[in-house]
């Protein structure tokens, strides 16, 4: 991927996340610059963004019809959940969706703030997830 592409695709995600996450620009890019940013297209157009930075896990839906597939799940989370042993991800505790997503794919609660769910993962499940 060349630096104009991460760039725009850095661009895309703070667009996905900026009405969810209480994050400023600046401090969303500056965060996602040293993060492993991966995208998948389905065909031929963009449906999801992957973000990771150590264990910490992300994933931004461009496409409402995107289903994540077993396969798909093994390489986001699955490859942190090798490597580290889990993976970590948060959510806004409005986005009730992305919870029940979380919790069929195998994520746990940790805790909460006042504006997240926090949850890890150590196994996925076998489940295909909408």
């Amino acid at each position: 991927m060349t630096e104009i592409d991460r760039q725009a695709l850095i661009e895309i995600v703070w667009q996905s996340l900026s009405s969810n996450y209480y994050l400023s620009k600046e401090t969303c890019i500056n965060n996602l610059n040293s993060c492993l940013v991966a995208l998948e297209n389905v065909g031929g157009k963009m449906a999801v963004t992957y973000v990771s930075n150590g264990p910490e896990f992300h994933f931004v839906k461009v496409s409402d019809k995107y289903v994540a597939k077993k396969s798909t799940l093994k390489r986001y989370p699955g490859s942190l959940i090798e490597k580290f042993g889990y993976a970590e991800t948060c959510t806004p505790i409005s986005d009730e969706r992305q919870h029940r997503f979380n919790r069929a794919v195998g994520f746990y609660e940790t805790h909460r703030s006042n504006s997240y769910v926090y949850y890890r993962i150590e196994k996925l499940r076998g489940t295909v997830c909408r």
